[in-house]
């Protein structure tokens, strides 16, 4: 493949309807925060922050700053103009001496400078911008189900991403829920989309990471990270794909909405398609960090939720094909943050690390049960044994609820426990299906 970029797809990036992407931004809360790493990749995709700026009134206007150059199409130079008349007012410019509020102890910062005012600029419109394609690539993906991945071919972009240039991965191959651009600060890269007949014409090879994506330990903030590395061959040179720290996350994948769209977009697909992008999704190493983050930030809080809700899996596609017959509209499963303190809190019995455990469980089950607790209602129920024991832990999920605000149904987990074995044998209650 001709390394020469096909400037009719890299305009097509920019020149999508606005509709999507304000969608998006707008739907971003406000997260006020000193350091970058507050709001560490997941929390971007639900939360609108930029690092030292701890003024909630400040972070809100410069956010309709940003809506309103997505919505008209503003260049650099009118944001940055703005911007700086903004930041002049609040005396958010220039380098300043400040407390940092973990600390306690005075440092330097750089805050309005026109560099910083570039990256906020250029990092939240090719954010936005991802997502908006993304959601735009899920809605063609009946038509069009491989995703080819596209890099701007000079010397300032890194040689691993210039190595990614022209290569072909299905829609639902992990790679994209690791490595779908932006992957770093100034990253340009962008994504187009192929039918079958674009891949036969141009002989273009499907690659499969199946095996090939690892995670090295690395430390972001006060925490230890999982950040992904993708190691493959490119013309016989050995090349390691790995994103800059924060940036290792497809953002558009971290909004339950758009799994509900891309669920809507594959449900009526071949049995093949459908069941392999259940697979692909229900076994996502990044939601189960997402999850555990989740769980760190609400037992640092004190157990204070903010109502926020991820995605943490999805229904292995096997089972999901068994409980049909129950009317289950989609196979996505998401965690509430006030989840955390109803199961571990002062009265609960099991810890923050016993809880994480509850996406191995789901995905690895010993045993699942229809669970007719609630009447009128059927519940999910994954159990995992504990060798030596009369005892198991259970998680609970619920089936088929309606969001209050988006109306749609997604599978919610209620809670998750410690229990007798025996509890599971009550067969007015439990349903054992596998």
């Amino acid at each position: 493949m001709s390394k020469t970029n096909n400037i009719d797809d890299f305009e097509a990036v920019f020149k999508m309807e606005p509709k999507e992407i304000l969608d998006y931004f707008n739907s971003k809360g406000l997260r006020p925060s000193f350091d970058w790493h507050e709001a560490y990749e997941e929390a971007h995709a639900k939360a609108f922050t930029i690092a030292k700026m701890t003024d909630i009134d400040l972070l809100k206007d410069t956010k309709k700053l940003l809506e309103k150059a997505l919505k008209d199409g503003q260049s650099y130079s009118s944001f940055k103009k703005e911007a700086q008349e903004l930041f002049k007012k609040k005396g958010w410019i220039d380098y300043k001496e400040v407390v940092n509020p973990k600390t306690g102890k005075k440092q330097t910062v750089e805050l309005g400078t026109p560099r910083r005012i570039k990256k906020i600029y250029d990092c939240n419109m090719s954010s936005a911008y991802a997502v908006g394609r993304y959601k735009e690539q899920l809605e063609e993906m009946d038509i069009a189900p491989y995703l080819q991945y596209m890099a701007i071919m000079d010397e300032s972009t890194r040689p691993e991403h210039q190595a990614l240039h022209g290569k072909v991965f299905r829609a639902d191959d992990a790679f994209w829920a690791n490595f779908y651009p932006p992957n770093g600060w100034g990253c340009r890269c962008f994504v187009r989309n192929l039918t079958k007949y674009q891949v036969e014409k141009a002989n273009l090879k499907i690659e499969n990471t199946n095996g090939k994506i690892s995670n090295l330990k690395g430390i972001v903030g006060d925490r230890e990270v999982d950040i992904p590395v993708y190691k493959f061959d490119n013309a016989g040179i050995p090349i390691t794909m790995q994103a800059d720290k924060g940036w290792s996350v497809n953002l558009g994948t971290h909004a339950w909405g758009i799994d509900v769209q891309a669920w809507n977009k594959i449900e009526n697909l071949s049995e093949d398609l459908k069941y392999s992008f259940i697979s692909k999704m229900a076994q996502n190493p990044h939601n189960e960090q997402v999850f555990k983050n989740l769980i760190d930030e609400v037992v640092k809080n004190n157990f204070k939720a903010k109502n926020i809700e991820k995605p943490l899996t999805w229904i292995s596609a096997d089972l999901f094909k068994k409980i049909n017959e129950i009317e289950v509209k989609n196979p996505i499963i998401v965690f509430q943050d006030d989840r955390v303190g109803h199961i571990i809190g002062a009265r609960a019995k099991l810890s923050a690390d016993k809880l994480k455990e509850a996406y191995s469980i789901i995905n690895n089950p010993d045993e699942i049960y229809f669970d007719y607790t609630t009447q009128g209602k059927v519940g999910l129920v994954y159990i995992r044994i504990i060798k030596n024991s009369d005892e198991c832990y259970k998680v609970c999920v619920k089936l088929a609820q309606k969001h209050k605000k988006t109306k749609e149904e997604v599978n919610y987990i209620s809670t998750m426990a410690k229990v007798k074995q025996l509890e599971m044998q009550d067969k007015k209650i439990y349903k054992k299906i596998e």
